[in-house]
């Protein structure tokens, strides 16, 4: 009788036995986190596929995960330096439950290297030696309107994002965005329709561009205004000045009406540009010369 030949009962009978063995080898599964510890960042989580049983009869079925406590939630994080992301850790989010191939319990105690907690046959891939990362999702949950083209930390809905591209990067909060270019920067508010209503942008020259479709407020004990040449225009509305404007450079050019104790004063006028002026002469009206001297700033009714 050949001894290498097995009946087929017990050919089977040892099928189901290995069957069984390897169904006790946890790897990894979807899970879902029951609790968090945000002090130790360990959380109560749960198996989200059923176990499956096979009684000795070979017939199958499933029943639910039991709960596994003390689980390390896995953050990116630099231990050395200090740094770390972070991300909320809430009851009902999903992750991915990896298994150990020995027992960590004195490593999670500890840390550094560990013997095993138990003397005798060490555990391999039980489903208590678990970690989780949270991050995955399924389907039904996938992230709405993702984006492709670089890197992206953001709320639900991308009202509130830090995105990194090969191109820019790009703050926003709601309603305002602040974007830097590899040669601009550009900051921008916009209303309830996307419109542009302010922005300041500073182009890679150096140049400084203020646009606003509403009002725009400088306000201090003391303004100073430098440089080569000024020009203030006031187009549909005022440019008013309050207490103390200091405008240093060697040409000033104001255009629009210019009124002075809310009479008018001058359509338009220039200072510095002709070097024959007297110091002290702001403008003319009527061929009358104004002096900033205390005495006199209006022109005269003679």
């Amino acid at each position: 009788m050949d001894t290498t030949m097995l009946k087929a009962g017990s050919v089977q009978a040892l099928m189901q036995l290995v069957r069984r063995m390897f169904l006790e080898i946890h790897t990894c599964i979807p899970g879902e986190i029951i609790a968090f510890d945000k002090e130790k960042q360990i959380a109560t989580v749960k198996g989200c596929i059923r176990n499956t049983v096979i009684d000795k009869n070979g017939r199958t079925a499933w029943v639910e995960c039991p709960q596994i406590e003390n689980v390390p939630v896995i953050f990116l994080q630099s231990q050395t330096k200090g740094f770390s992301f972070t991300c909320p850790v809430e009851p009902g989010d999903q992750c991915l439950l990896f298994f150990s191939e020995r027992s960590y319990d004195n490593w999670l105690e500890f840390g550094s290297i560990q013997n095993p907690i138990e003397t005798g046959m060490p555990r391999s891939h039980q489903y208590n030696d678990a970690f989780a990362l949270v991050g995955i999702s399924p389907l039904v949950s996938s992230i709405e309107d993702f984006q492709v083209d670089g890197l992206e930390l953001r709320n639900k809905d991308r009202s509130i994002r830090f995105s990194l591209t090969d191109n820019n990067i790009t703050l926003r909060n709601n309603k305002v965005e602040l974007t830097l270019y590899k040669d601009n920067f550009i900051t921008k508010l916009e209303d309830d329709l996307g419109e542009t209503i302010a922005s300041i942008v500073i182009d890679k020259d150096g140049n400084i561009n203020l646009f606003s479709k509403k009002n725009v407020n400088v306000t201090g004990d003391t303004v100073s205004v430098v440089g080569n040449e000024v020009d203030i225009s006031g187009s549909t509305g005022n440019v008013t000045f309050t207490d103390v404007l200091n405008i240093t450079c060697p040409n000033i050019i104001i255009t629009g009406d210019v009124l002075l104790d809310g009479e008018l004063f001058a359509k338009t006028y220039m200072v510095g540009a002709d070097p024959q002026q007297t110091v002290g002469v702001i403008a003319s009206y009527n061929d009358t010369r104004i002096e900033r001297d205390g005495v006199d700033d209006k022109p005269s009714s003679s």
